[in-house]
């Protein structure tokens, strides 16, 4: 597909999700009349029609030429699309991008205004020509505004900003897509989380979600690049992963001399040693230290390994298959709900995150065992408080006879 078609299916593709987003319970209010109803039904539609779509192909590239755009040459147009950040638009795994555009469109109500210095910033867009932002932000809405088939979403808006409840909702979005950042290999989950201003029901579910999608990612593993089979078999990672057995680094004289030594042994004691030296596991390390690396040849088992690992983390098999059995955000809950009972309700949660903090990064006590898992730095700490809290007990107070 040409140029000017990918930009009109990855603007159709934003603005439905927008559109969907925006009539998701709790972000507007549903008292938004006809203009509700007529999204609703254009949102259904979805944007599969805009790369067939004429009418919207030609409002994109009019749309463009107002901002400045060489659109009478192709080659011109893919430079120029490619200096100002527009060509990331059409990548497969930037919705997140196509959402801001989409934002700026439906926010962009004064044709004088600046367009918004996130969706530059997200753009890259040369900051010396943001006047052309701003001209293509205005152009694309009066275009939609001029089809039929694309109108529901602005009049949507323009009914919400008539309302004063467009700003809020489109912030509002922006502070869900905020969570996800963006990296080479895909988008990943921020873990703070509560910095989003989220209340704690809206982290919940968008961690609920990221972890349902990461077991859909995971669950099942696919047999590529085996010549002998004619189709690529998927089996469930969880069934058919073999625990690999972790050996600590060594350099070339240090692997020889221990080569050497288990080859004098004894043919029974040399099993006895193999094995007990693969005793130690991928897995098991993870509680054991907070940075890990693994190393090994091609087909070792370290992706399928990694993979694993964040399967069960994505199940929340964290403590009962891993190990990491002290979760930092199930502390952090606990701590304020105590403090909350003891009548700090309002600063509970920051005596709680400067407890935390100290206890964290200068006291000592914690050692962080994996992401966001954390563990009593020595065991000592952990039998001082278990002792403490047996004390305290009526098992404690008063001892039962034989």
């Amino acid at each position: 597909m040409e140029a000017i078609t990918l930009l009109a299916v990855a603007l159709a593709q934003g603005l439905v999700q927008v559109g969907g987003k925006l009539l998701d319970k709790g972000v507007l209010e549903p008292a938004l009349g006809p203009a509700t109803e007529r999204l609703k039904t254009w949102v259904q539609r979805g944007y599969a029609q805009a790369k067939d779509d004429q009418a919207l192909q030609k409002a994109v590239r009019a749309a463009l030429k107002q901002a400045g755009a060489p659109t009478d040459d192709a080659d011109d147009l893919v430079h120029w699309l490619t200096r100002v950040g527009l060509n990331r638009l059409t990548a497969e795994r930037n919705d997140a991008l196509r959402r801001q555009v989409a934002r700026g469109v439906l926010a962009f109500t004064d044709p004088e205004a600046d367009p918004p210095p996130d969706l530059m910033q997200a753009l890259g867009w040369p900051r010396s020509h943001q006047r052309e932002l701003a001209a293509l932000l205005a152009a694309i809405r009066a275009q939609l505004v001029a089809l039929d088939d694309w109108q529901a979403p602005i009049a949507y808006a323009d009914r919400a900003a008539q309302r004063d409840l467009l700003r809020a909702a489109l912030a509002h979005l922006a502070a869900l897509d905020n969570l996800v950042i963006h990296t080479e290999t895909g988008r990943a989950l921020l873990v703070a989380v509560t910095q989003a201003e989220l209340t704690p029901e809206q982290a919940a579910a968008i961690e609920t979600r990221y972890r349902e999608d990461l077991v859909k990612e995971l669950e099942w593993h696919d047999f590529r690049g085996i010549v002998q089979l004619k189709r690529a078999p998927r089996l469930p990672l969880a069934d058919i992963y073999l625990e690999l057995g972790l050996l600590s680094s060594q350099d070339e004289e240090e692997r020889k001399q221990a080569q050497a030594r288990i080859l004098a042994l004894r043919e029974g004691e040399r099993l006895a040693e193999e094995e007990r030296r693969l005793q130690d596991r991928v897995t098991d390390a993870l509680a054991r230290a907070a940075r890990l690396v693994i190393l090994g040849g091609p087909g070792s088992g370290k992706t399928i390994s990694l993979r694993f690992i964040a399967l069960m983390l994505a199940h929340g098999y964290g403590a009962a298959r891993l190990g990491l059995d002290a979760p930092y955000k199930q502390w952090q809950a606990k701590l304020t709900e105590v403090l909350r009972q003891v009548g700090f309700e309002a600063e509970a949660r920051e005596i709680t995150g400067r407890f935390l903090h100290h206890a964290r990064h200068e006291a000592g006590l914690l050692a962080e065992r994996g992401l966001d898992q954390f563990g009593f730095f020595h065991l000592t700490f952990e039998e001082y408080l278990a002792a403490r809290r047996w004390r305290c007990t009526r098992w404690g107070r008063a001892r039962p006879s034989a």
